[in-house]
């Protein structure tokens, strides 16, 4: 009986045991490799993990260290796959983890991957977030406070984002809403000057810029171009609206119409009445 229920345990634990009987090089790619157990294909494997585990033609192992590699295997694939989304441009963290999700990587794996990329200082959120700033500086097309909301949305911390003004100085901000407000106020030619500075106003703050860095940077342009007085403004604009309602109403709908067109404009309805009584002389 006893030697009955040895055999039986032996006969269990040779089942465990597979063995390696063959490994070769992938065709199409030399750093991987396929692995045959019991002249059986059981599983490809990369040349790091394939070294990882020693794994050589003629080693017996069992099925627990098969899953091993295996997991091993996949979490190497997630950090291969981080390293090739890195390779165009840095990544926050956030942008890591979401690109390794979509490509149906496990949480365990990507939080592998991560703890690589981090100790080989590969990813560094505040190193993001700095390089970022800069460029968008020299860009001169947005504010900090749009550039603080693109980093909220790569997943970068508000803790982080404190000290995003030491890579975007004041000064640099004022002179980008300058630049900005310039181009503004030259392609607004058609309105009143007091809407035109109104409407700058909304523009810079909607581009990230603080209501007092705006302000500023409105009144340097507004003192050193040469802008249209609003009258000289408001002649052209009318004599278009004129011209237009002129063909579909009489005399009396014609001035109202005209009128409410130039409030629109952010004209004052007295120098409105003043064109209009010129128009009818």
């Amino acid at each position: 009986m006893e030697n009955s229920s040895n055999n039986e345990h032996l006969k269990k634990d040779q089942a465990k045991k597979q063995l390696i009987t063959k490994i070769e090089v992938q065709k199409r790619n030399k750093e991987r490799f396929n692995v045959f157990i019991n002249h059986v294909f059981s599983f490809g494997i990369s040349e790091s993990v394939l070294a990882k585990f020693g794994l050589y033609k003629g080693k017996e192992l069992d099925s627990e260290t098969i899953d091993d590699i295996k997991v091993a295997e996949i979490e190497f694939g997630a950090y291969q796959e981080a390293l090739s989304f890195l390779t165009h441009r840095l990544r926050t963290e956030k942008e890591i983890r979401d690109h390794l999700s979509e490509k149906e990587y496990s949480p365990e794996s990507i939080d592998q991957a991560m703890q690589k990329l981090s100790e080989m200082q590969l990813i560094n959120d505040s190193e993001y977030a700095a390089a970022y700033t800069r460029t968008a500086n020299r860009a001169g097309k947005k504010g900090p406070k749009v550039i603080q909301r693109d980093l909220i949305t790569l997943g970068v911390s508000k803790a982080i984002l404190e000290n995003i003004e030491d890579h975007y100085p004041i000064e640099d901000q004022l002179a980008n809403a300058i630049k900005m407000a310039q181009k503004f106020v030259k392609s607004h030619q058609k309105e009143s000057k007091r809407l035109v500075e109104t409407k700058a106003r909304t523009f810079l703050i909607q581009k990230g810029f603080s209501p007092d860095i705006g302000q500023s940077a409105i009144s340097t342009v507004l003192n050193e171009v040469e802008l249209l007085t609003d009258e000289e403004r408001l002649a052209p604009v009318a004599e278009k609206y004129f011209r237009k309602y002129s063909k579909r109403f009489s005399s009396y709908d014609l001035d109202q119409k005209t009128r409410e067109a130039l409030l629109r404009k952010g004209f004052s309805n007295d120098l409105i009445s003043q064109w209009l009584k010129k128009s009818h002389v």
